[in-house]
């Protein structure tokens, strides 16, 4: 490979790591695939790279072959305390970033069969397994995306073609 050509790849590669294209590989914890999302401070949108790890995430997923569901847990920038509710505005911070994750999914990735669970309530029926992921990941100005790749809708797709893709 000439000079040109290497100087040529490295660029390419860093334009990619600096515009997030090669950001964060899917996660792994004990079998599940998991993406951990992280919020600006009072913030509800969701940042170019925390995009493109939901779109790893779920091209991973599609890639699979395997139905699958995503789990979706979503932090103020305050956890819960112990007792106590937290104040009106830090669940209405988790509740707009929950909503903002869902509609980046259903709108650019054509996703609309996601469980959220808004992390400012206590009790929450979640798998153990996934629990497990999203109480070690999980935390304040966090939201953790955890997949289930072996969903019991076999048979049936999660996930429906993005505008201007087919079916």
């Amino acid at each position: 490979m000439g000079t040109h050509a290497k100087l040529f790849s490295v660029a390419v590669v860093a334009a990619l790591i600096v515009n997030g294209a090669m950001a964060s590989p899917m996660k792994m914890q004990q079998g599940i695939t998991y993406q951990i999302i992280e919020f600006k401070g009072g913030s509800a949108e969701l940042t170019d790279m925390a995009k493109n790890h939901l779109r790893n995430l779920f091209d991973h997923a599609k890639a699979t072959g395997k139905n699958y569901e995503a789990h979706i847990a979503v932090w103020a920038d305050r956890e819960k305390p112990e007792g106590r509710e937290l104040k009106r505005s830090d669940r209405q911070l988790a509740e707009r970033r929950s909503k903002a994750i869902e509609r980046y999914l259903e709108e650019t990735l054509g996703f609309d069969e996601a469980e959220t669970y808004e992390m400012t309530e206590a009790n929450h029926e979640i798998d153990a397994d996934h629990r497990r992921v999203i109480d070690e990941r999980g935390g304040a100005g966090r939201a953790v995306v955890v997949m289930d790749l072996d969903s019991h809708t076999e048979g049936v797709s999660s996930r429906r073609p993005a505008s201007g893709e087919s079916p």
